[in-house]
């Protein structure tokens, strides 16, 4: 059996097996997220690292990356390359010879990056093997240096050689993203960035709350800031629908009073999540996740057989609860926003306020 055939049979039992609700599972993964290293290059202002630490400092280890290259590799169709980890994948040494694996192996790379250490010596594989590219970021010029504490016309000269290298590899179907961590500060640029991204060739924008880790962060979140991110987010929306450009918003905040509100019930939510069926996150050092959401660890690929983390008691929970009785993790999630509740106004302003108070619990004494 070639590499496209038992990937695409696996698909279709892990369809099946998603389908049936099934909480053991023949099928494997078919995407997975993947942390090549726990180095970064930079030190923002709102980074959680600086409150919790990093998770490494170390590039993947090998026995991991063996695992990871006969066990899951085969079978899937895409990697979600960092972004979850505080870490910057491409100063991994491992990076080429990962591209090269991936080649080989027929999985695509969507790649969450700072930009800041793009070079000659990897942006042509880096733009062969990749579906999407996001850049991470916090505003346009001063206020993109005040977080990243680097220079923004190096930062945005690295995306434009990027762009560059798509024109020049006729890659039409890679989709360049602004991730733009929306902020009190920052949220009055995001019309004027949907004009500039449209100008530069990026496809699209995903714009993301900033989360506050320390006190002095707590009054710059938008959820502080209602109705100046209301009313940007509608400008921004009417940018994007002019210009044609594709830009991911967060759900309006609710501005209304709190009073009176609602009893809270695990609701079963609108959009189910299949994520316990098809993906998996493993990190440099081996310790596999659910996903990027949901933080308890379901194994260590060093001391356990991937198959029987796969299929072991967290994921087999997950299988059980995840659509009808989810934990307080998922039933969380701001990934699944679309929510029976929702369209009550009054419940949207009660669950915002018990975000307001995760918020304050998390942030630094």
């Amino acid at each position: 059996m070639n590499i496209l055939e038992l990937k695409a049979r696996n698909k279709e039992l892990n369809i099946r097996e998603t389908q049936e609700g099934k909480t053991v599972l023949e099928s494997r993964p078919t995407r997975f997220w993947f942390n090549l290293t726990g180095q970064c290059n930079l030190q923002c202002a709102h980074c959680a690292s600086n409150v919790y630490g990093r998770v490494s400092t170390q590039d993947v280890d090998e026995r991991v990356y063996e695992v990871v290259l006969k066990e899951i590799m085969p079978y899937a169709y895409e990697c979600l390359l960092g972004g979850t980890n505080y870490g910057e994948a491409l100063l991994s040494k491992s990076l080429k010879r990962f591209f090269g694996d991936c080649k080989n192996n027929l999985v695509r790379i969507a790649l969450t990056t700072n930009g800041t250490v793009i070079n000659d010596d990897i942006i042509s594989d880096l733009v062969e093997i990749s579906n999407e590219i996001s850049f991470s970021m916090e505003g346009m010029r001063e206020e993109y240096e005040k977080i990243r504490h680097f220079k923004w016309e190096r930062f945005l000269n690295n995306v434009k050689r990027v762009v560059a290298a798509k024109r020049l590899y006729n890659k039409n179907n890679l989709k360049l993203k602004f991730k733009f961590t929306a902020h009190a500060d920052n949220i009055t640029q995001l019309p004027e960035l949907i004009e500039f991204s449209k100008e530069i060739g990026i496809n699209s924008i995903q714009v993301m709350l900033m989360m506050a880790y320390v006190k002095e962060q707590k009054n710059k979140t938008l959820y502080y800031n209602r109705a100046l991110a209301n009313n940007y987010f509608t400008i921004a929306q009417r940018k994007a629908e002019e210009l044609k450009i594709e830009v991911t918003l967060p759900p309006r905040f609710y501005e209304g009073s709190f009073e009176k509100s609602p009893k809270v019930t695990q609701e079963v939510r609108n959009n189910p999540c299949s994520l316990p069926w098809n993906i998996m996150s493993v990190n440099e050092l081996g310790v596999i996740k659910p996903c990027c959401v949901y933080y308890v660890a379901a194994g260590d690929l060093k001391k356990t057989p991937f198959l029987k983390i796969w299929n072991g008691k967290i994921f087999q929970k997950l299988r059980k609860t995840v659509n009808t009785k989810p934990d307080k993790i998922c039933f969380s999630c701001k990934n699944r926003e679309k929510v029976d509740f929702e369209v009550k106004s009054r419940w949207r302003g009660y669950t915002e306020k018990i975000l307001e108070r995760i918020d304050n619990m998390r942030l630094k004494k």
